[in-house]
Formats: structure tokens, C-alpha cells, sequence
């Protein structure tokens, strides 16, 4: 997560940005979308809303597995 979660920024402000034949503030370039985040807005900003989304996942993780190990126990399903 913590490593892909600056891609994912890079791709939603590309998206955002709307390119249209490189005229976009960020000339639809990844490495200059990352460059320029970092120079004008810190390292930190790729990872902007990091927290809430690992908080989000974690309830969902949970629920997950809790269902998986439910129904293997259910259907007598062992383990290997």
C-alpha cells in the first residue's frame, strides 16, 4: 500500500489534469507529475490521505477473512 499509493495520486492528478495533446499543468507526463508535486508541495503530498485509506481497508480486511474462515468452517473445508 505504501508503495502504491503514490501511483495511485500520480494517476488520479493525471486524470484530473484532463491532458489534452501534453498542454496540461502537467504535461501528461508521470515523471513530471511527481516532480513537480514534490518541488511544490512536498514528498508528502504523494502520500496525502494514506492514513484514511489504510484505515478504510482494514474493517474490509477483517470482514474478509472472518467470512472466509466462517464458511470454511461451515463447509468442513481443512486447511493445508
Amino acid at each position: 500500500s505504501l508503495v502504491c499509493y503514490p501511483l495511485d495520486s500520480v494517476k488520479r492528478r493525471l486524470m484530473i489534469d484532463g491532458v489534452v495533446l501534453g498542454k496540461g499543468k502537467y504535461g501528461g507526463s508521470i515523471f513530471r507529475c511527481v516532480s513537480t508535486i514534490a518541488h511544490r508541495e512536498g514528498v508528502g503530498a504523494l502520500y496525502r490521505g494514506c492514513i484514511l485509506n489504510a484505515l478504510k481497508s482494514a474493517p474490509t480486511f477483517a470482514l474478509t477473512a472472518t467470512m472466509n474462515d466462517g464458511l470454511r468452517h461451515a463447509l468442513g473445508c481443512a486447511r493445508r
